[in-house]
C-alpha cells in the first residue's frame, strides 16, 4: 500500500520542481575568485570541504581570496522540562563569525550564521544522548559552513 502512495507523490515532488538542497548547481552562485586560503579553527576541514564541493582550488601561498573564522560560540540552553521538572529537551546553538578577505582587502561586511538543534534527552539513556549530542554538533559544523559558503558565492570579486 505504501508503494502506491509514495510513486505519486514523488512525481507531485518532481513537477513541482523540488530539489534537495545542493543539489542543483545553477541555483548556487559561483564563488567570486577561484583559490582559497581558509583559517578556521575547528571548522578549518568543514568550510575546505565545502570550497571543494563547489570546485575552488585550495593554496595558503598563492590564494587570491581567504575566509577566517573570527569566532565561535556554543550554547546548550535547557528547551523543555517535564511536570517532574526534568529536563527533556536541551536547545544547542552554535555561532560562527568569519570575515572573507582578498589581499590585505576585506570582503563584505562580517559573516555571521547561526545554526540551532534540539535534542531529546533523557536519564535514562545517558550514553547513548551523548554521542547524540555529538553528532548533532558534528552536523551543525558542517551546516554552519555549508552556510559560511555559500555566503562566498555572493561576494563582489574586486
Amino acid at each position: 500500500m505504501k508503494k502506491y502512495l509514495m510513486l505519486p507523490l514523488v512525481l507531485l515532488l518532481a513537477a513541482c520542481s523540488f530539489r534537495l538542497a545542493g543539489t542543483d548547481p545553477a541555483l548556487t552562485p559561483p564563488l567570486p575568485y577561484q583559490t582559497w586560503s581558509v583559517q578556521g579553527r575547528e571548522l578549518q576541514q568543514a568550510i575546505e570541504t565545502e570550497l571543494l564541493r563547489r570546485h575552488a582550488k585550495l593554496d595558503n601561498a598563492f590564494a587570491q581570496a581567504g575566509v577566517k573564522v573570527t569566532g565561535i560560540q556554543t550554547n546548550k540552553d535547557i528547551q523543555t522540562l517535564n511536570l517532574s521538572g526534568t529536563v527533556s529537551e536541551y536547545r544547542l546553538e552554535l555561532k560562527v563569525s568569519a570575515q572573507a578577505w582578498h589581499g590585505e582587502k576585506t570582503l563584505g561586511e562580517p559573516m555571521v550564521v547561526t545554526v540551532y538543534r534540539t535534542l531529546d534527552y533523557s536519564d535514562s539513556e545517558i550514553l547513548g544522548k551523548q554521542e547524540e549530542e555529538a553528532q548533532l554538533w558534528a552536523e551543525m559544523r558542517t551546516d554552519a559552513a555549508r552556510q559560511l559558503v555559500r555566503r562566498l558565492g555572493y561576494l563582489k570579486a574586486e
